[in-house]
């Protein structure tokens, strides 16, 4: 699996748990379509007062964390949309919510 080779190599992985240094915390929180997602375990430990980074691979989870307070979320699985031609749409992003695949919202 890849979450343990990863952590192999001493990488800390932040599945459904947060990191906290002084005061901020990156919050990581597990697959939204593998269903592996868990915010309220994710949060549990982050102080209410830090500044904080959620870290979700795919953008469509948003809706699952929304109740949670963090400042900026940071995702990927835009595949296919990481190189655009000007005018042209990717052929494909695996995101149900098409205004994530780039750029801020």
């Amino acid at each position: 699996m890849m979450r343990d080779l990863v952590s192999s190599t001493g990488v800390r992985m932040l599945h459904n748990e947060s990191a906290i240094e002084g005061d901020l915390a990156l919050v990581g929180v597990g697959d939204y379509w593998s269903n592996e997602l868990d915010a309220d375990r994710a949060f549990s430990t982050k102080p209410a007062t830090a500044a904080t980074v959620l870290l979700c691979h795919n953008p469509d989870g948003k809706k699952r964390v929304e109740q949670h307070s963090w400042n900026l979320m940071l995702s990927g699985h835009t595949h296919g949309g990481q190189a655009r031609i000007p005018g042209f749409c990717p052929p494909w992003a695996p995101v149900r919510d098409k205004r994530l695949h780039r750029g801020t919202l």
